[in-house]
């Protein structure tokens, strides 16, 4: 059975070739979502093996946690860019599976990471998630967990505000948008775990801050952070 699904996909891909969401060349079967030229150029910042990392000092002061980490460095026209806007915006989940796969697969490798207990995503409001279809964070949080061996905690927690979008806000700005936005569906759950907090963009870090804070009134919890990118 095996053999003959292999056999299968192997002649569809023959005949309908998956194409790299940045060069748009044909994929090879082996190859996901991007060709290994594109995703070798892909500028990962190799921060969950550096414990002073920029993900760190940003947060640094602001709430307890144990690590924090992002995948890669974030900038205005890149290719990282590109791919969340995709992500985010034009239906193309199986991209946030992708980057959930990748940050899995590196953090398991650190020993830093090995006491984390579940993942949880920074949600989105479901008026939001309706609009878009799903939610990114959700989406790499759930394939993060697959590729650590971990538990995904789905709608543990739940955004109760539709908080206006923060792009162009500043950090102060932020983070009074980001105040009373979540509340804890199910804290038995959660009570006494390490949790790892997902979300795709690390800009001031104000959402995580106000999700953490919620989290850290949880009986004995602790948490880390974990991002795709980090705007640089």
């Amino acid at each position: 059975m095996r053999y003959w699904k292999e056999w299968k996909q192997s002649i569809l891909h023959l005949f309908f070739p998956s194409l790299c969401a940045l060069c748009k060349q044909a994929l090879l079967v082996q190859e996901k979502i991007l060709c290994m030229a594109c995703e070798h150029k892909l500028p990962y910042t190799y921060y969950h093996a550096l414990p002073n990392n920029e993900t760190t000092l940003r947060l640094a002061g602001r709430f307890p946690f144990q690590h924090a980490s992002s995948l890669f460095y974030f900038t205005q026209e890149s290719d990282v860019q590109q791919l969340m806007h995709a992500l985010k915006y034009k239906h193309h989940p199986e991209i946030g599976t992708y980057f959930g796969s990748l940050l899995g697969q590196q953090l398991s490798k650190e020993k830093s990471f090995k006491a984390i207990d579940g993942i949880v995503a920074i949600p989105l409001h479901y008026k939001k998630e309706q609009q878009r279809g799903y939610n990114q964070s959700n989406l790499i949080a759930a394939a993060c967990a697959e590729a650590m061996g971990l538990p995904f905690y789905n709608k543990a927690i739940v955004r109760k505000r539709f908080t206006q979008t923060q792009t162009l806000k500043t950090r102060s700005e932020r983070v009074d948008n980001m105040e009373a936005a979540f509340f804890i569906n199910n804290t038995e759950l959660l009570i006494g775990k390490q949790l790892l907090i997902i979300d795709d963009v690390l800009t001031t870090g104000a959402t995580v801050e106000a999700c953490a804070l919620q989290i850290l009134k949880i009986p004995g919890t602790q948490v880390s952070i974990a991002t795709i990118g980090i705007v640089i």
